[in-house]
């Protein structure tokens, strides 16, 4: 796997953060310093998460564990959807065998999906049932 450097982080603009109003407070640690009200992302740090991710999926990767990469930003989707295709290309006889373990979402992410199931689920079950209603006032309607 490619190690990234910090100069290919800074390139890429990954330094830029949210404007200081907008910011989440649990994200101040990762925040190198605040200029014209837009906060300056650590680099260092941001690096080393990387490091960290990269590891945890190429262990996944060997142990067969299952990766779900959510992409819904514009400038993201398209880069993950062909970088999934190749490695489930790479990885077609193993998945094969033991079945899909790498799948992705470049569509809107319901928030909560993870976190919150249980409320999430409800939600779906209600609008499901709102149709069915729905759906019968038509046809009395007809």
């Amino acid at each position: 796997m490619k190690e990234i450097t910090l100069e290919e982080l800074l390139e890429a603009g990954c330094h830029f953060g949210h404007q200081v109003t907008r910011s989440n407070p649990k994200a101040r640690d990762f925040v190198f310093e605040s200029r014209d009200n837009i906060q300056i992302i650590d680099l260092v740090k941001t690096k080393q998460g990387l490091d960290e991710a990269a590891a945890f999926v190429k262990h996944l990767g060997q142990n067969g564990g299952t990766l779900l990469v959510v992409a819904t930003k514009k400038q993201a989707k398209q880069a993950v959807e062909e970088e999934v295709q190749k490695i489930r290309e790479d990885l077609k006889e193993k998945a094969e065998k033991n079945g899909q373990t790498l799948f992705y979402i470049t569509q809107r992410w319901v928030g909560g999906v993870l976190t919150n199931f249980s409320e999430v689920s409800r939600n779906f079950k209600k609008l499901s049932d709102l149709k069915q209603k729905l759906s019968s006032l038509e046809e009395k309607a007809k």
